[in-house]
């Protein structure tokens, strides 16, 4: 604990002498256009003469903070009463070496040549949009739930089309008014610009501050005026065709047993279903949208990892269905990372695993003066009987000051049992980016009140906590964090997987990015966590010191890392089936070494490997993966994660492997396929999706998802496994076509 408090108050002194920031106050006009440009990415001449030019005005951020580009970039910029445009002339003296390898939305597009655009039409330092788009015109969007923090699961209709040249590459783009939230009395937006030159790891920008780029140093859009949404009103109709069979498996002569037996799979079940659904979406103000939405499909949704979980909690899966990521930045509360939040959506719609139908939602959310509001209301299917429940949330937030908040939130209703549980609660966040030259200063404190019927007097129910930070992109950071979760809290629209606890964790690092041709980062941390039991006593104390971890200009990364852990069970722990590791106190430590390689490149690997004790005997972790582009249409990745663990009450392998496959026809055509399986449950699970995307808000899918389970007969003699075999438990083929109606 005193080298992590050394290091701490090193830090806050380090932060008072420091200075290291990049920070200009731009402006550009918000121009009228004449007559809309052709979007075809061509940039053709005289389209876009009439907008406001900024030619030659960016900066780097990355790897020399304020250094001249190495290629210039001329940025042009319009609107009109329906569409912002904007269009980026990229200059590349070696075209033939832009990286451009992505062709499939929502794969990603790090390493690769880009523009992008930052848009903060309230300008209000916390909230906006982010749009981007490689050399191949591929998308990639994403909502601002903070300064800098963006959640890129949110998705908008918008459009963009580039092209390769012997001048470099250009890049146009229209982002209709009616994909954004603004009040149309606000003539100055936010607005900021950047481009990544792959090859080089240069990253430039329009406005920064300490190399960073986001809605708090944006420049000003301004003179914005009739911009205009229509009726503000979209509607989205779907339809989903669904085909499912579910197998078992018997013999084929129920007399015969034992290892020579043969099987027949059979199908159990099997069922048709086509299932129209309708989202309508209203724009009651410029900043504020309405949703209802009427038998919701997720059909097309990503499918989850596959997770192999050898704690004692419960795992944390991300939210992955359009319909609550629309916005999800309103209901973030207090900054709490997993572990109690007031409301997690993936409690909606989903119980156990299993889907519930929600029948019909309303949602209501955006901005009221200072105030952002988060409405949501559904009425899913029962999983207690054959009714349905009701399912509520509330968020409500006020700016302060700048660039701070104060909050509250209401959440009713267990998905579970379907009683009347309900969470109150409130939160600040207190925000400044000026008081030390450079740095960010944030403190967030929060409390929460959970309530259910089935809570019994004197029940501890009561939640609360605090984290401070303070940082940048450079040089020293730190933070520390309290919380407390009573021993009953229970946010049945939340996540919690541990109550009854006070958790503080207190952190330090460095980021030094030194001038060198070879090293482009060295970010050494530590960080200490300690959970107690409410009652007294200690329940887990983790502390992770990482000397080394180096980012090279290639973007190859090294990383070596040491974790010493005290864990106290205060009950027996069942790891694996049979496997029990009795209560107790255990103190345990490992190193970690990491090798991943730049994704730049055609191929590339990661290696991770981990080595040390493990309560009562030894655990060795192994992670590889690797992958293959040889071009822009197919990109093939495949990997395996082993765990190798010996106790003195058992020894046992878990294996978990996967097998991605990314095929692009056209950047509006592709087809991805993930295969996985792990050896603890036995289970191997194929989902296959074919998407076209002819243009924005107009999707077909093809998707199908296949289920095996691997069967082993043993010798009854020796307990030897004589066959492995796999044998289909379900198959689900579907079709799904959405189109989007805008007025």
């Amino acid at each position: 604990m005193s080298v992590v408090k050394s290091l701490v108050i090193f830090s806050f002194v380090y932060f008072v002498l420091s200075s290291s920031a990049f920070a200009q106050d731009k402006t550009v006009p918000a121009v009228r256009m004449q007559s809309a440009p052709t979007i075809d990415g061509l940039l053709s001449p005289g389209e876009w003469k009439n907008a406001a030019l900024i030619s030659k005005g960016l900066h780097q951020i990355k790897p020399r903070d304020g250094a001249r580009p190495s290629h210039p970039t001329d940025i042009f910029i319009g609107y009109d009463n329906d569409y912002l445009y904007v269009a980026a002339r990229m200059y590349d003296d070696n075209p033939e070496k832009i990286v451009a390898r992505q062709m499939i939305e929502g794969t990603g597009l790090g390493g690769e040549d880009s523009f992008k655009i930052i848009l903060s039409p309230f300008n209000n330092k916390q909230s906006g949009y982010f749009f981007k788009a490689n050399a191949n015109g591929v998308r990639e969007d994403a909502l601002f739930e903070g300064a800098n923090r963006k959640n890129f699961n949110w998705d908008a209709i918008w459009h963009v089309r580039s092209s390769i040249d012997e001048k470099g590459w250009t890049a146009e783009f229209r982002i209709p008014f009616k994909s954004l939230n603004f009040n149309p009395d606000n003539a100055s937006w936010g607005i900021s610009f950047g481009r990544d030159i792959g090859r080089l790891s240069e990253y430039n920008a329009w406005t920064s501050y300490n190399r960073q780029i986001g809605v708090d140093t944006a420049g000003e859009l301004q003179g914005v005026s009739g911009v205009k949404q229509g009726l503000g009103l979209d509607i989205v109709m779907s339809a989903a065709s669904n085909r499912q069979k579910l197998y078992n498996t018997t013999s084929i002569n129920p007399a015969i047993v034992g290892m020579d037996s043969d099987y027949l799979t059979q199908v159990e079940a099997s069922d048709f279903t086509f299932e129209p659904s309708i989202d309508a979406i209203y724009k009651i103000t410029p900043s504020l949208t309405a949703v209802l939405t009427l038998n919701t499909d997720f059909s097309a949704t990503e499918v989850d990892d596959q997770v192999v979980n050898l704690s004692r909690f419960s795992v944390f899966l991300p939210e992955k269905r359009d319909f609550f990521l629309q916005d999800a930045d309103l209901f973030n509360f207090g900054s709490i990372g997993r572990n109690g939040r007031p409301f997690f959506s993936r409690r909606i719609g989903l119980v156990e695993g299993e889907e519930m139908k929600i029948r019909v939602g309303g949602k209501l959310t955006g901005r009221i003066g200072q105030w952002n509001v988060g409405i949501l209301d559904v009425l899913q299917d029962s999983y207690v009987d054959d009714g349905n429940m009701n399912l509520f949330v509330a968020r409500v937030q006020r700016r302060i000051f700048e660039q701070s908040s104060v909050g509250a939130i209401f959440t009713y209703g267990d998905p579970i049992t379907g009683k009347g549980a309900y969470t109150i609660g409130t939160d600040f966040l207190y925000r400044d980016n000026t008081l030390v030259d450079g740095k960010v200063f944030e403190a967030n404190f929060w409390g929460q009140k959970t309530t259910h019927p089935d809570d019994v007097a004197g029940a501890k129910t009561e939640g609360y906590g605090t984290e401070i930070e303070l940082g940048g992109s450079d040089g020293f950071d730190t933070g520390l964090e309290f919380v407390h979760l009573g021993e009953d809290f229970n946010p049945t629209l939340g996540y919690v997987n541990r109550t009854g606890i006070d958790q503080f964790e207190i952190y330090a690092g460095y980021k030094y990015r030194p001038n060198s041709r070879w090293l482009k980062k060295y970010e050494p941390r530590i960080w200490q966590g300690n959970w107690w039991n409410t009652t007294g006593g200690l329940q887990t104390r983790d502390t992770f010191i990482r000397p080394v971890h180096i980012e090279f200009t290639s973007d190859d990364k090294i990383l070596f890392a040491h974790i010493k852990t005290k864990d106290v069970l205060s009950e027996s722990f069942e790891i694996v089936d049979d496997v029990i590791i009795p209560a107790g106190s255990y103190s345990f430590s490992k190193n970690r070494y990491e090798f991943d390689s730049s994704s730049r490149r055609m191929a590339g690997v990661r290696i991770r490997v981990e080595d040390g004790d493990y309560y009562t005997g030894t655990r060795k972790n192994y992670h590889a993966s690797a992958r293959i582009q040889p071009n822009k249409f197919m990109k093939f990745t495949a990997g395996i994660t082993v765990n190798k663990i010996t106790l003195n009450e058992g020894a046992f392998t878990t294996r978990q492997l996967f097998f991605n496959s990314n095929i692009a026809f056209s950047s509006s055509l592709s087809w991805i396929s993930r295969i996985q399986y792990n050896n603890l449950s036995r289970e191997a699970a194929l989902n296959s999706r074919l998407r076209y995307n002819p243009e924005p808000g107009r999707d077909f899918y093809l998707i199908v998802n296949h289920g095996l389970i691997r069967d082993q007969e043993t010798d009854p003699d020796t307990g030897d496994v004589v066959r492995n075999r796999f044998r289909s438990t379900r198959n689900r083929i579907g079709l799904k076509v959405g189109y989007t109606l805008r007025f």
